[in-house]
């Protein structure tokens, strides 16, 4: 994903144009401050997406195109305002329409990184799926579109949950972060955000079977925390 390539040497540059290579670059969408945190986030959901597709017996190559796809479920919140993403408290009417939105931004950042090769073209597609749909709702009450059941395809079900799981786990500006068995908690039960109901409900009977192997593998990627929706 990142360049790592060293120069050996120092050659004479020539001049022309400056490059956008850099200042394209994911890390540099967002402060430096966050980018070790989005690397921790980004290997942790494709170890969740793998474990959990698998066990759902999704087709291997599938497994490893969801893989690279999920992290980038929420890619589009980069547009959103700082102010209504961080927001230490409820948001508004007008702030939350703008929140949801991200799903919507995600497609046109998801072709940026395209263009500059940082995702293959069925990556991509697998992508703008999992952008646009990963907030629609087994029982239909989710966004943008209200797709219910079937209707929604099965990459964005997948991480809706996995996605609803790491939410849970991570600091919020408005509350401190859930331990394992907390989240799992609300998974399964519900509270007044979050409902059984949202999610297809094999795809969740399948994650709470393999809950020990997610806790131990967040334990080990657990990154360094940091406020954000």
């Amino acid at each position: 994903m990142y360049n790592t390539e060293r120069q050996t040497k120092v050659a004479p540059r020539a001049r022309g144009p400056k490059t956008t290579e850099r200042r394209h670059q994911p890390v540099t969408f967002m402060s430096k401050q966050k980018a070790r945190q989005w690397r921790a986030d980004h290997l942790r959901l494709r170890l969740f997406t793998r474990l959990l597709a698998r066990e759902l017996g999704v087709d291997e190559i599938m497994v490893e195109m969801l893989s690279e796809a999920a992290p980038f479920h929420d890619v589009g919140k980069i547009r959103v305002p700082d102010a209504i993403r961080d927001k230490p408290g409820p948001l508004d009417k007008a702030e939350w329409e703008e929140m949801k939105r991200h799903t919507v931004y995600g497609a046109d950042l998801l072709e940026t990184l395209a263009s500059l090769g940082y995702l293959e073209p069925e990556v991509l597609v697998m992508a703008k799926v999992v952008s646009h749909s990963h907030h629609e709702h087994w029982d239909g009450s989710g966004y943008p579109d209200k797709l219910k059941r079937e209707a929604i395809p099965l990459p964005a079900r997948i991480v809706s949950v996995i996605q609803a799981y790491d939410a849970l786990r991570s600091l919020r500006p408005w509350r401190p972060a859930y331990d394992h068995a907390a989240a799992m908690r609300i998974l399964l039960e519900g509270d007044e955000r979050s409902r059984p109901s949202h999610f297809d409900p094999r795809v969740l009977e399948t994650f709470s079977g393999i809950s020990g192997l997610i806790e131990a593998t967040y334990q080990v990627h657990i990154g360094d925390e940091e406020s954000g929706r």
